[in-house]
């Protein structure tokens, strides 16, 4: 499980390095960390086929507070998957 920024920055790299980068990092779009919730639908679109999908949705889960789409969830998607509000 990535629990921390750190952890997950990380395996985004080796990923990188590997010739498998994460989508996020390939797109010049904002959707990841945008305020709006069809950006972040967008995003959470293009995270499905990312090599990443499993590490960042970890990384999203434990840090609900983070704002944007992890792991091909949105913030609202991520908060209530960990029983609170969106």
């Amino acid at each position: 499980m990535t629990a921390t920024r750190a952890d997950l920055l990380a395996h985004l790299e080796v990923l990188a390095d590997s010739g498998h980068p994460a989508v996020c990092r390939t797109h010049t779009r904002d959707w990841w960390t945008s305020d709006d919730l069809s950006d972040q639908q967008r995003a959470a679109v293009e995270c499905l086929l990312c090599p990443a999908l499993a590490p960042c949705r970890d990384y999203g889960l434990s840090n609900p507070k983070e704002w944007g789409t992890y792991g091909g969830l949105t913030t609202p998607e991520r908060t209530t998957a960990k029983g609170g509000r969106p």
